[in-house]
């Protein structure tokens, strides 16, 4: 049987990809304190090198559900963690939120396909766009 990725996880890689680079960021840019930029910073980099390994391997979703997983914690570590500063607690709770949607998502797409032609050929790959 042959397989194609789809478009669809790749751009939902990417997101996830650029939230955890945001994550890395975003604390010296908002000038967090020491355990919130500690925190963005650690799963910043956790959820951007399971994004890359995710579009390096399209059907890995378990790296998607971890990814998830992460999502919720940034959700709710502001809160958990004792955040001061509005900002960075809604930057987390945001990106947090995002990098949860997209991995829900992605974590649902296998990133493959495979077609039938109902003929004898049996079955024929089809790269989605």
């Amino acid at each position: 049987m042959a397989v194609g990725r789809t478009g669809s996880l790749s751009i939902l890689s990417i997101v996830t990809l650029l939230a955890g680079l945001w994550m890395i960021i975003c604390p010296f840019a908002i000038g967090a304190a020491s355990g919130a930029r500690w925190n963005g910073v650690i799963f910043g980099v956790l959820v951007a090198i399971f994004a890359i390994g995710r579009l390096a391997s399209p059907g890995a979703r378990a790296l998607s559900w971890v990814n998830l997983c992460f999502g919720i914690w940034l959700l709710i570590s502001p809160w958990v963690l004792g955040f001061t500063g509005s900002g960075i607690r809604w930057n987390d709770t945001v990106t947090g939120l995002v990098i949860l949607i997209a991995s829900a998502v992605a974590a649902k797409d296998a990133g493959v396909v495979a077609t039938t032609t109902g003929g004898e050929s049996g079955y024929n790959q089809r790269k989605v766009a």
